[in-house]
């Protein structure tokens, strides 16, 4: 299920879906129904173009809040946690995050879950979003060993790390190419958590309102690499000061990588459809980040899709 889902329907009625759901309720009990469930609703669903209100699926969202199919997909443990959630993805929602990822941490989750959900958590897990989120891990694990191959002890600071997994995949860290990987939390759950999982001397987490601690707080030495995995959740003004505050935390030739889910993700109807938010950008608010900057500053700019377009990124190199 990776990539673009394609659309299969035309932008459907809401009385289509509902009958569709009729005949999808009978089919999700095995896990290939389930998987053939998942695909064609997220398919249906693409064909929706949504605004930033996500209005147009308010029609569908109240007729399906109470059909048997509604129910059969919150057994999944990853659709009843998003489709809860206030907004998807808000740091530090580390159930969600890891549930994405597959993570070994999630496996109490999943085998709380009846088969149902076991069958229907198999095809969510696959979905644009959740492959993006694991691509997204893998890069920044990747940028981070990156820096430390261009200069070994290098430094590194996320900003609302949730639990930290893409240090996990570190060559870097464990190796010493890594000086400081430096999480900044705004209270003490997530910092006790992301150090009694990486109970390694090169994490160190940081605790306090995020802003103030990137404007205000002693972090030591310029940063190699600065990152955020999910800026959209800030609003305007706080996303540029993060980021101008970010950028001035850089040495010369460090880099600030921002991350967004995508307005125009193929799966993004799936995720909201229960009721949850997701806030996601489009390139060109992304973009309008950098006018924040000293242009004279900046070495390298760019803004890029995921491979299968359900997040996006905004790269900053400083000059």
């Amino acid at each position: 299920m990776s990539g673009r889902i394609p659309i299969l329907f035309a932008p459907p009625e809401p009385a289509e879906v509902i009958r569709l759901a009729g005949v999808w309720a009978e089919q999700i009990h095995s896990a290939t129904g389930a998987y053939r469930v998942v695909s064609e609703l997220a398919a249906a669903l693409a064909g929706i173009a949504l605004g930033p209100a996500e209005e147009e699926l308010l029609p569908l969202r109240r007729a399906l809040a109470a059909h048997p199919l509604t129910e059969l997909l919150r057994r999944d443990p990853l659709a009843a946690r998003a489709w809860t959630s206030d907004h998807l993805g808000r740091p530090p929602d580390g159930e969600i995050a890891d549930l994405m990822l597959r993570h070994p941490d999630a496996a109490r989750l999943i085998a709380s879950a009846d088969a149902v959900g076991r069958n229907v958590f198999a095809a969510t897990s696959g979905l644009p979003t959740c492959e993006a989120v694991r691509e997204h891990r893998r890069l920044i694990a990747r940028l981070a060993d990156q820096a430390a191959e261009e200069r070994p002890g290098a430094r590194v600071l996320c900003i609302a790390p949730a639990h930290l997994r893409e240090a996990e995949l570190s060559a870097a860290g464990p190796s010493g190419g890594i000086r400081r990987w430096v999480a900044l939390v705004d209270d003490h759950e997530p910092a006790s958590d992301i150090a009694a999982e990486l109970p390694v001397p090169w994490v160190v987490p940081h605790v306090g309102p995020v802003i103030d601690a990137l404007a205000e707080d002693d972090l030591g030495e310029p940063f190699d690499f600065v990152y955020c995995k999910s800026i959209a959740y800030f609003s305007g003004r706080q996303a540029e000061a993060i980021i101008r505050h970010s950028f001035a935390r850089l040495r010369p030739g460090g880099r600030l990588m921002l991350s967004a889910w995508a307005a125009a993700a193929p799966d993004r109807a799936f995720w909201i459809l229960g009721g949850a938010r997701l806030s996601a950008r489009d390139e060109s608010q992304l973009a309008r980040l950098v006018t924040v900057l000293p242009e004279a500053e900046i070495a390298e700019r760019r803004v890029f899709p995921s491979i299968n377009g359900a997040l996006l990124y905004l790269e900053v190199v400083r000059r």
